[in-house]
């Protein structure tokens, strides 16, 4: 139960996102590394919802073995991973962050002497 609890609502996020953008390709190795970073993401957003919002403390490992437990989990982990995509979505969708790389060197700063 451990592992269905903690990979499988990252394959339901890939599904939403790659169903939404038909222009997604399925290569592998960029599969994969989405994957794992649905994995992270949505194991944080549940672990964070399951330890703050319904305060429930010193949840370790074991707690997958817990039927009850496991489907409260299961529930919330879906449910986050059905959002997550939306929400990556209108996060690209609105906001932009730019990075301007210069070359700080000698023919930079003689280049722009003669300019």
């Amino acid at each position: 139960m451990r592992i269905i609890g903690l990979f499988f609502p990252a394959f339901i996020s890939i599904s939403i996102k790659h169903l939404r953008n038909p222009k997604h390709t399925w290569q592998t190795l960029m599969v994969l590394v989405e994957y794992g970073i649905y994995v992270m993401i949505n194991v944080l957003l549940t672990t964070a919802i399951v330890t703050y919002v319904l305060n429930v403390t010193g949840v370790t490992v074991d707690a997958f073995d817990s039927f009850p437990f496991f489907t409260k989990y299961m529930v919330i982990a879906i449910v986050t991973a059905v959002f997550v995509p939306y929400i990556e979505e209108i996060i690209k969708k609105y906001i932009e962050i730019k990075f301007k790389v210069r070359i700080n060197d000698e023919e930079e700063k003689e280049r722009a002497k003669r300019d």
